[in-house]
């Protein structure tokens, strides 16, 4: 085992780094591989640990970034060392690739229905933070584990660094940051960016975008207004329509209109 990879691999889930673990779980013949050996692969590219270096490694690399890429399931690779890689020494190798890529939500917009929503969102496995240009949303009571970022919202969320499984919705306190919001959010390929508010607000919301530069098909696949239309009305009733929708972006289901 190497000693110490679990405790920075979660000081790296904290940061919201997505990996793959990559563990040899098989090795037989010659091989520089041992069982227990792992390596985590991010990305960028970048690793900690190994699985036995040469063109195993080299080759296990490019699967996980390609895991991390589609957002595909685990799964467990055999290889012949001599036959797939060109690797003199010989012998067989399996490998299991673990994909720690969950599902994240950020929520540009730190008001009452965010702070109704981010306990929600948790509890049902997203991880969840908060972006605002207001310092006193920092001290509403998030729950632990729910960062806070302060800043201008274009550039937050134009500076996020998205997964294969990011959600994202818009709900600040003024139409203006709202369109800056989603405009910088639309600067990603996200699996999903949501804008609360009404029909109206949504079709000028839509336009401001276009003519703003926003690519076409990313402004179309903007979910607004959003939720499961149950006809709610408090903060607490609006997360419970929301988060029921963001479960269902998770589970591959289609959303309900709003008619």
């Amino acid at each position: 085992m190497q000693f110490g990879l679990f405790g920075k691999l979660i000081e790296d889930a904290r940061e919201n780094r997505d990996f793959v673990l990559v563990t040899v779980v098989e090795s037989d013949g010659s091989s520089p591989a041992r069982v227990g050996f792992r390596m985590a692969v991010y990305a960028d590219g970048t690793q900690r640990g190994t699985v036995g270096g040469g063109n195993l490694e080299h080759t296990a690399q490019g699967i996980a970034r390609e895991l991390l890429r589609s957002g595909a399931p685990a799964s467990l690779r055999s290889f012949s060392l001599e036959k797939d890689l060109g690797m003199a020494c010989g012998g067989e190798v399996r490998l299991f690739f673990e994909p720690y890529s969950p599902w994240r939500l950020t929520i540009a917009g730190g008001g009452h229905v965010a702070q109704a929503i981010a306990p929600l969102a948790l509890s049902a496995g997203f991880l969840v933070e908060i972006l605002d240009d207001r310092p006193e949303i920092a001290g509403a009571p998030w729950p632990e584990g729910v960062p806070v970022r302060i800043g201008a919202l274009r550039d937050l969320c134009a500076g996020l660094t998205p997964g294969p499984r990011h959600l994202a919705l818009v709900m600040t306190y003024q139409h203006g940051r709202d369109a800056e919001a989603a405009a910088g959010l639309l600067r990603h390929d996200l699996t999903y960016v949501g804008v609360i508010g009404s029909r109206t607000k949504a079709e000028g919301l839509r336009r401001a975008l276009l003519d703003s530069g926003a690519p076409v098909e990313r402004v179309e696949r903007l979910r607004t207004p959003v939720g499961v239309p149950i006809g709610a009305q408090t903060p607490a009733e609006i997360a419970v329509s929301v988060v029921a929708e963001l479960i269902a972006v998770r589970a591959g289901r289609p959303l309900q209109s709003w008619v």
